[in-house]
């Protein structure tokens, strides 16, 4: 009989299913429950909340880009300002 102090456990298998979202799928499906008159309401609720949400998010992404841009203007003036004053 040997006495181990250490034992290694076995590798754990898994047994991942990735998800993959199909925007353009849920909303063909969307648009089938509606043609067969299906009332959801909670469901309509959620495609509404999604779409606004998509809405609103593509509202601000030029926002974004206006304080980079801002933040290279003034770096660039500081770095004219520096090199004007040492040479």
């Amino acid at each position: 009989m040997r006495i181990r102090f250490f034992r290694t456990q076995p590798p754990k298998g898994f047994d991942y299913k990735p998800v993959y979202y199909d925007e353009e799928k849920e909303k063909q499906a969307e648009r089938l429950r509606m043609l067969e008159g299906v009332d959801k309401s909670e469901e309509q609720r959620k495609l509404a909340l999604r779409d606004s949400w998509d809405k609103m998010k593509g509202r601000r992404t030029p926002l974004k880009s206006a304080p980079f841009s801002r933040l290279l203007v003034i770096f660039l003036g500081l770095l004219i300002l520096v090199y004007l004053l040492l040479r």
